[in-house]
This record gives structure tokens, C-alpha cells and sequence, in this order.
């Protein structure tokens, strides 16, 4: 998908990104826990499926009644085939179960 899509981006307001939707106080309360010229991090994750996807792109939408942040991603990395290939597995805990 080229990213030209988003520089053209109309919403008609309707817009529904989670459930439940994250309240602004709520934002505004974990940002102030922060400096405020730091830098923002975002991860986006499948939990279920293992997979972490890359952020190509972050913008915000100014013309909502409310904030909205659209994140573009890239093709999802397996979490287990990324965190092997820095490991050996020496340095994970062993489990001795007795049946």
C-alpha cells in the first residue's frame, strides 16, 4: 500500500479504532507520568499470533471532533523467530517438573 493514501485522508467521523475507546483524560493522565519533550514510543503487537509489526508511519488526524493517531505498519515479525536469533536459550530459567 503506498503511504500517498494518507496525505489525502477525509474521515466522515464515524470512526471506530477500539474497545473500549481510551479516554482523553486517561492519555492526557499517562502522558503527564513523562518528560514532556520525550520522544513517543508505539509497538504494535498480535498477541495471540506472536507477531510484532514494524511502524512505517504515525500521523495525527486534526479535522475530528476527537484525537486520532493512524499508524501504518509493515509486514508482522514473529516474536519467537526474532527474540531466538539473540539468544541461546542459556539464559532461561529451567523448569524441573517431577509427574
Amino acid at each position: 500500500m503506498s503511504l500517498d493514501v494518507f496525505n489525502n485522508y477525509e474521515c466522515d467521523g464515524q470512526l471506530e479504532l477500539c474497545e473500549p475507546p481510551m479516554r482523553k483524560s486517561e492519555l492526557l493522565a499517562y502522558l503527564k507520568g513523562f518528560r514532556r519533550d520525550g520522544e513517543v514510543a508505539v509497538i504494535v503487537v498480535d498477541s495471540r499470533g506472536r507477531n510484532r509489526y514494524p511502524v512505517r508511519r504515525t500521523m495525527c488526524v486534526t479535522d475530528m471532533g476527537d484525537p486520532v493517531i493512524i499508524i501504518d505498519v509493515g509486514n508482522p515479525e514473529n516474536l519467537d523467530t526474532e527474540n531466538l536469533e539473540h539468544t541461546d536459550l542459556s539464559d532461561q530459567m529451567q523448569l524441573n517438573i517431577l509427574e
